[in-house]
């Protein structure tokens, strides 16, 4: 049986036309698994192109006497940071875009 497998490999590469073949057989997982890694390798490097919008419609709150208002602390702390592409709009600016 080995005798059969030896023939058929010194056919397939005796043949030009049969060794073309069995390259681009090769080499199709080969580009597949390399796209897809290529595609999930960084996932998280440009987030500071991702748009964002924000739109904030906290009225606020009182507990205890004491007026909560996280929406506005939650857009403040967002404008420091940096890591997406944040915009700041309105109802009507986010419903028209």
């Amino acid at each position: 049986m080995n005798s059969l497998w030896l023939a058929e490999i010194k056919k397939i590469f005796q043949s030009r036309k049969k060794r073309i073949e069995v390259i681009a057989i090769m080499l199709i997982p080969i580009l597949y698994a390399g796209m897809f890694i290529w595609s999930f390798w960084d996932p998280y490097g440009n987030l500071e192109k991702l748009p964002i919008a924000i739109v904030n419609e906290d009225k606020g709150a009182t507990l205890n006497g004491k007026s909560i208002e996280i929406g506005n602390k939650l857009v403040h702390k967002l404008k420091d940071e940096e890591n997406f592409n944040y915009h700041f709009v309105d109802k009507k600016q986010l419903i028209k875009t």
